[in-house]
């Protein structure tokens, strides 16, 4: 897989370079004095690309969300769209990897591993920042609405659980191989089951987890914008597209996988 070409290679770079930005970086969003956004945009940089078309799609992410980047720090709430605050989801999501990347030869229960399933995926980072990203903040979300469906919220809890599970399904093997003992299915297991039986489980893991997300989703509706509330709930239906018949990111070579990613997200609906 490429690497995007950047001065700095990792989030934590990123990070500690914005911080110390006078100049108009990560740390000088505000909303008094909307800047730039150039940090947070190098943020999604910083991940692995999965498909050739990614660098074309990121510089189309980036100009629309420079657009964008003005109301949604004078209209929206502050909460969410706090640059400090999206940080914070950074440090905890890179927090959650290493716990597992360090503690390779323990495999945990399946409730403490659960436990961190959302941040592990990277839901909040992902569901907020895109939301960020989308100009959030016409119209506003207010603090009941940030309940059903913030970060903390039962819906984005949900929507990463179904991300981790579908993930933990395709990729148990390969980075069992690599020493990552540590997925659904192997603390599963730990119960004396097969491996089929586990895979099973964590299927009926994953159908459960989509039922009491539509709940959810429904219950948000009239309390919070529907086009937040399914912005967080798509990002169960990506991930689930994503590792629907492979292993997500490795797959970016499958150029059919490539193709259906991309009728899926560009493609024109037939109506």
């Amino acid at each position: 897989m490429a690497m995007l070409p950047l001065s700095c290679t990792t989030i934590v770079e990123v990070l500690e370079r914005a911080k110390d930005d006078e100049n108009g970086g990560f740390f000088s969003l505000s909303i008094d004095s909307p800047k730039d956004i150039t940090s947070l945009i190098n943020l999604y940089k910083c991940s692995q690309v999965a498909f050739p078309h990614e660098l074309e799609t990121m510089q189309g992410v980036e100009l629309f969300a420079k657009s964008q980047l003005q109301k949604a720090l004078l209209v929206g709430n502050p909460t969410v769209l706090s640059a400090n605050n999206l940080e914070i989801e950074w440090k905890e999501y890179t927090a959650a990897i290493s716990k597992w990347r360090i503690d390779r030869g323990r495999v945990p229960p399946l409730d403490e591993y659960l436990a961190t399933a959302c941040v592990s995926i990277g839901a909040p980072v992902v569901s907020w920042t895109s939301a960020f990203f989308l100009g959030c903040g016409d119209p506003p979300i207010s603090d009941a609405a940030l309940r059903h469906i913030g970060k903390d919220s039962r819906l984005t809890l949900l929507a990463g659980r179904v991300a981790r599970l579908t993930n933990d399904v395709v990729t148990a093997d390969r980075e069992a191989k690599n020493g990552e003992l540590a997925s659904a299915v192997s603390c599963y297991r730990r119960e004396g089951c097969t491996e089929e039986q586990a895979l099973q489980a964590v299927q009926e893991m994953i159908g459960a987890a989509c039922r009491e997300l539509e709940w959810e989703l429904f219950r948000s509706a009239g309390v919070a914008p529907a086009r937040y509330a399914r912005a967080v709930a798509n990002y169960a239906r990506a991930a689930s597209l994503l590792y629907k018949r492979a292993d997500g990111f490795p797959a970016g070579n499958d150029t059919a996988y490539e193709e259906m990613v991309r009728d899926f997200l560009y493609g024109p609906l037939n109506v």
